[in-house]
């Protein structure tokens, strides 16, 4: 029997057959989902340091070149240009650096932190005694004593509480051994995150350009042109966005320190510290390092935690209205609205790591975009600013 390959007909076969295929594959990854979830969960963890060596490489690439270009240049001569000895010593003297940093600031802060608990330990009688007596108040006005055996004070309350933890001491047991592992696992992932870290940069080169050559081996050489240029330019809004990150995080932890310091605030390193940290989340940071400092001074006197309530409030709000719009907005290009857009998609389906990420892959995202619609319009011959699609209708 002979064939008739039609081409139209041929082409029609192949479309269903592709759109079949897609069917039978998205039907696949429907009743098998959580098992690839599961699967994908720890393929995950199994590269979870390597991941963790990848970031740590990326945020100190720019400190390593800073180092090769101005530090140890010196080295390099038209006859023994010394790279690899260049990039070596630049490597391991940001690591070095930032070493030492981290090690000064615990021993730094530490002593605080020794001292803050024990003034906690030695106040605690007190505050015990205060919290008993509001219980007992609080009691007896709302006539709720009779709900507990023995009477609703804190001595009761640790007694029930204390023969709860004897029934489930062997879970806590359990969990404590748990917690031990978990440790020793961080521990370990984390000198292996370091490991491969060191052995990227040292490698960056060679890495890049076997990226590009699976790059240009799997595209035409039109469309692999345009996926360099598209790292390029998102290589250039991540590392932008996360220097000015860290370094707003540097200048509002600086103004804490030095605004507490003129108000005579106790553990002001300390607190200029966990707020700088937990600035580096962008708008719910703020808040969660206030809180825990509050805490902390509220141990040592309350008005020094309302010294602090008042010192943030003021320091945000010059953040939030000249400082961030100025150092991020300007290297994202994102507005405001897009913004708060970009940390509630990415801390809504990535958690923490996509609340801090989500502005600069929210801003790669736009960036491509905003590139389409201006070819689209070039190509009609309209124009691509705004302010000439404005109205009166609109105002």
């Amino acid at each position: 029997m002979k064939i008739d390959w039609n081409r139209k007909h041929t082409t029609l076969a192949v479309y269903a057959f592709l759109v079949l295929s897609a069917v039978c594959c998205i039907v696949f990854v429907l009743f098998h989902l959580a098992g690839i979830l599961q699967a994908a969960n720890k393929f995950i963890q199994v590269i979870h340091p390597v991941l963790w060596g990848f970031a740590l490489a990326y945020l100190l690439n720019r400190p390593v070149q800073f180092c090769q270009k101005k530090v140890f240049r010196f080295l390099a001569t038209p006859k023994k240009p010394r790279r690899q000895w260049i990039k070596g010593l630049s490597i391991a003297a940001v690591y070095l650096f930032f070493g030492c940093c981290l090690l000064g600031l615990l021993a730094v802060l530490l002593p605080q932190l020794v001292r803050s608990l024990s003034i906690f330990l030695a106040n605690l009688p007190t505050y015990l005694s205060s919290v008993d007596q509001w219980l007992q108040q609080t009691s007896e006005r709302l006539h709720i004593a009779h709900w507990i055996d023995g009477g609703f004070s804190l001595a009761n309350l640790f007694e029930k509480a204390f023969a709860y933890l004897k029934d489930i001491l062997p879970d806590i047991a359990n969990a404590g051994i748990d917690i031990a592992y978990r440790v020793v696992g961080w521990g370990s992932s984390a000198v292996l995150a370091i490991v491969i870290s060191i052995y990227t940069l040292l490698s960056k080169d060679l890495l890049i350009a076997q990226a590009k050559k699976v790059i240009y081996a799997l595209f035409r050489p039109k469309y692999a042109d345009s996926t360099i240029a598209l790292t390029r330019e998102s290589n250039e809004i991540f590392g932008a966005y996360i220097s000015n990150l860290l370094f707003e995080a540097f200048l509002i932890g600086l103004l804490h320190f030095l605004v507490l310091s003129i108000c005579r605030v106790p553990y002001t390193l300390l607190i200029s510290v966990i707020i700088a940290l937990t600035d580096i989340l962008p708008y719910i940071g703020p808040v969660i390092g206030a809180a825990i400092s509050m805490l902390l001074l509220f141990v040592v006197s309350p008005a020094y935690a309302v010294t602090l309530l008042i010192v943030t409030i003021c320091i945000q709000q010059f953040e939030a209205n000249f400082l961030a719009p100025k150092i991020l907005g300007e290297s994202t290009g994102l507005t405001k609205f897009w913004v708060v857009v970009a940390i509630l998609l990415g801390g809504g389906l990535f958690g923490l790591p996509g609340t801090i990420l989500g502005i600069p892959l929210f801003a790669v995202l736009y960036s491509v975009l905003r590139q389409f619609i201006y070819a689209r319009l070039r190509h009609r011959n309209l124009s691509i600013h705004s302010e000439d699609y404005r109205s009166d209708i609109d105002e």
